[in-house]
């Protein structure tokens, strides 16, 4: 099993693909995880959602958002939207923009 943190942070990056690459909005971006998060879940079989954390949460984004992207293409900018510290909603609240956001339960 994927500890909780690891798979928040997952989850976290997939929505900020969705809006750093796909240009959805935080809240649809949102939604779209929380929709694939509730599918795998049920499911009823775990592994289902352990399969899932094989694959980079860029190709999940892009499966999510029904674009393909070429990830040579943004491969810079992937690597260091891994290497944050914090997601992207954090980044949002803390220059003091306002809009709609999408908390998970956790």
């Amino acid at each position: 099993m994927i500890p909780r943190d690891e798979a928040e942070a997952y989850w976290d990056v997939t929505r900020d693909c969705l809006i750093q690459f796909h240009g959805i909005a935080l809240e649809e971006a949102g939604l779209l995880v929380a929709s694939l998060r509730e599918r795998l879940a049920q499911t009823g079989v775990s592994m289902a959602e352990e399969m899932i954390y094989h694959d980079e949460p860029f190709y999940v984004a892009c499966d999510l958002a029904g674009t393909e992207l070429d990830p040579f293409k943004f491969d810079a900018e992937y690597q260091r939207l891994l290497e944050r510290p914090f997601p992207l909603i954090e980044s949002v609240a803390a220059v003091g923009e306002t809009g709609p956001e999408y908390r998970p339960e956790r």
